[in-house]
């Protein structure tokens, strides 16, 4: 069975001056999702766990969009089952726009 994302208790809760040496441990804190973690980790450890789910769901909702592209999914989603319902075949891949060579190695 898959977990829901979203755990709230899979993530650090507390931010101490040891939090920004290790941030980037385990997490997603040194890629493109880095902002959104570091600001529900800074909210979460102000206001507690508990208080956390309701007060910083708005940067946790932020922080899974980024690492999963959970609300692009269902919009493709949604766009599809469209799609199939006006019967649309297929976008086509459009022609390149110079030579294209292959790289073989």
């Amino acid at each position: 069975m898959a977990r829901e994302p979203g755990n709230l208790r899979e993530l650090p809760m507390f931010n101490t001056p040891f939090t920004r040496f290790t941030e980037h441990w385990f997490t997603f804190q040194k890629g493109p999702c880095a902002d959104f973690e570091i600001d529900y980790v800074r909210c979460a450890s102000a206001v507690g766990m508990h208080r956390a789910e309701k007060e910083c769901r708005n940067y946790l909702d932020d922080f899974l969009e980024c690492a999963w592209g959970i609300k692009a999914v269902k919009r493709y989603e949604i766009m599809q089952k469209e799609r199939r319902k006006q019967s649309l075949a297929p976008v086509k891949k459009p022609e390149p726009d110079s030579v294209h060579v292959p790289i073989i190695f």
